[in-house]
């Protein structure tokens, strides 16, 4: 009988060994992980609390930015006209609101604009005289208020500016670029059919005939005689007088007062305290804004596509002249 103890050096693990094993790692991580569960959620995901803190903050901000919610008790309302007039669809309907608002008692405009489209300005203007028939309305005018921003500003009942505020520019400008010569440089031929004479005057495509020239000079000075009755009007003056302000020159507020374009030298805190006298509504009382309701991309892709689509337009434009009630 052999007695020799057998060689275990060359034997493999058998499968239950490394089932045990594997069993083993397992407890391990499992413990492991009940230890980690003893310590507060706080500590093992602060990061992440920080970051859901941020975005709920940003949330409710936003919620409160956006809300358009109108006060019920007395409150005097704040309307900003801002950079070039061009599309002023959505103060249109916050001026709609407003208008039919109890809470609100007053409206204050702020204008800063160098004007734009003569079309949007006198139809805004129109807006605020109808919004002046039931509920006063006090104009601001800030650095800028001239041409456009001069004819809505007349629908206040009382109109501030400061000293050094560029006003005035009554008058109506159209500008068009021809590009003949360069379609000749190209090699780019060029058809033009119409059914009347003046109906394709200011087409950028060729330069203007004399006939075009007179009829669209004669167009324009029919707008500018709306622009001068509108400030005679408003302002109380004889018609001459405007006419002969309406050069297109610029005034200084100093300047328009003594032209009796304004009521009086001040800025949007004297104009505000005027509206409180008006209305009874205290002047530290919280101003109703309109809200912004765009997100800020959407806000950027406008703002993106508008500049591109105006260089683009003022380059390439082959729609109806553009009569404008603006500041060159």
């Amino acid at each position: 009988m052999d007695n020799t103890t057998p060689d275990t050096g060359n034997l493999k693990t058998s499968p239950e060994t490394e089932e045990c094993r594997q069993c083993r790692v397992i407890l391990a991580a499992f413990v492991k992980s009940l230890q980690e569960k003893k310590k507060p959620f706080w500590r093992r995901h602060w990061l992440l609390l920080i970051v859901l803190a941020l975005i709920a903050a940003g949330g409710f901000a936003l919620a409160g930015a956006g809300s358009d919610a109108l006060p019920d008790d007395p409150h005097v309302a704040l309307l900003e006209i801002k950079g070039e007039i061009k599309d002023l669809s959505k103060q249109t309907a916050w001026l709609h609101r407003l208008r039919h608002a109890d809470g609100i008692k007053g409206l204050l405009v702020r204008v800063d604009s160098p004007g734009g489209s003569a079309a949007v300005s006198e139809v805004f203007y129109e807006e605020l005289l109808e919004f002046g028939k039931e509920k006063p309305v006090v104009v601001s005018m800030g650095s800028m208020a001239a041409s456009g921003g001069l004819m809505i500003s007349m629908a206040g009942e009382r109109i501030f500016a400061g000293g050094g505020t560029v006003t005035g520019s009554i008058g109506v400008i159209m500008q068009s670029l021809h590009n003949e010569k360069l379609l000749d440089t190209l090699g780019i031929g060029y058809l033009l059919y119409t059914t009347g004479s003046d109906k394709a005057a200011g087409n950028p495509m060729r330069a203007p005939t004399d006939a075009e020239k007179e009829y669209l000079q004669k167009f324009m000075a029919e707008i500018c005689d709306q622009f001068v009755g509108i400030v005679a009007e408003r302002r109380h003056l004889d018609r001459k007088t405007v006419e002969a302000m309406a050069t297109g020159a610029a005034f200084t507020g100093l300047q328009a007062l003594q032209l009796g374009l304004i009521d009086e030298i001040g800025g949007f805190e004297k104009a505000l305290g005027y509206l409180s006298e008006k209305t009874g509504v205290p002047a530290d009382a919280d101003i109703v804004k309109m809200p912004r309701q765009d997100s800020w991309k959407e806000q950027f892709t406008d703002a993106l596509g508008s500049t591109l689509a105006g260089a683009v337009e003022k380059l390439t434009s082959r729609s109806a002249p553009s009569f404008r009630y603006q500041l060159y």
